[in-house]
């Protein structure tokens, strides 16, 4: 079974019942036990119930409002269409308040998703997501934006339109910047920098994945690189709370050399 018929499934479940016992779901039950993608959307749908049922249960009920609201209506001589019009607005007045107060709950924290088992498969990941095809929003450097701080100014602005905040690669900076953009990693919008270099002969397009959404502590990061072609060479590394994937693309022998270093850069 697939990840979207099993979501679809699991609409029919509840935390206050029993719904897994039933033979139809058999199949999306063991979909939860091998994909933890679905198993993190599943407890956070049943997280959301209990507060709903919680709510529910605080909402107080004036004493006898429901034979008050007959006595009222029969003392009125009115139509039968108008008792229904007086019952759906104050059902349409409760549920407004519902919503209002739903509305002001803090969200539940969403779960970091793991990018992937392998350090080998996230570089495939991140080769795949840097494809032209795939990605979004693509923005190229102003030509006459040549000032460090203004260029990092631009970025920082750039991505707080696109609504992502990773920062700069230290290893990187701004030094040949030549876009913003973003692409998917694991379901995930995400932000790549493309840097070009020996006039556009080779590139480097570094995606930043954030540790809040992103679990990156079963990968094994230490050997360089996790992931290459006859052109193409994978690396990744950790700064603070983000890691980078960085694609590089024909790349001179010598210069390779250089940024595999464990203390290279090209700044």
């Amino acid at each position: 079974m697939d990840c979207k018929t099993a979501q679809r499934l699991m609409e029919l479940c509840r935390s206050a019942h029993d719904d897994w016992a039933a033979p139809e779901l058999t199949g999306a039950a063991a979909h939860l036990e091998e994909c933890p993608d679905c198993l993190g959307q599943f407890r956070t749908r049943q997280a959301f119930d209990a507060r709903v049922v919680a709510a529910m249960s605080a909402v107080p009920i004036p004493e006898n409002l429901h034979d008050r609201i007959l006595h009222r209506l029969d003392r009125v001589p009115i139509v039968r269409w108008r008792r229904c019009v007086v019952a759906w607005g104050l059902a349409a007045a409760a549920v407004l308040v519902l919503a209002v107060s739903f509305a002001k709950w803090p969200k539940p924290p969403r779960e970091p998703v793991v990018a992937a088992s392998n350090a080998k498969a996230l570089g495939e990941s991140a080769v795949a997501a840097v494809d032209e095809n795939l990605l979004k929003s693509l923005v190229e450097v102003p030509a006459d934006l040549t000032d460090p701080i203004a260029l990092r100014d631009w970025s920082v602005a750039r991505l707080k339109r696109l609504r992502l905040k990773p920062t700069h690669p230290l290893r990187w900076l701004t030094t040949g910047l030549h876009a913003i953009a973003e692409t998917t990693v694991a379901n995930q919008r995400v932000a790549v920098f493309q840097y070009d270099y020996l006039d556009g002969r080779c590139s480097a397009d570094v995606i930043a994945l954030p540790h809040a959404e992103f679990d990156m502590s079963a990968l094994d990061l230490s050997r360089w690189p996790i992931y290459q072609t006859r052109n193409m060479v994978v690396i990744a590394w950790t700064e603070g709370d983000t890691t980078y994937v960085a694609v590089l693309k024909n790349w001179p022998q010598q210069d390779l050399k250089r940024v595999l270093s464990p203390t290279g850069n090209l700044t």
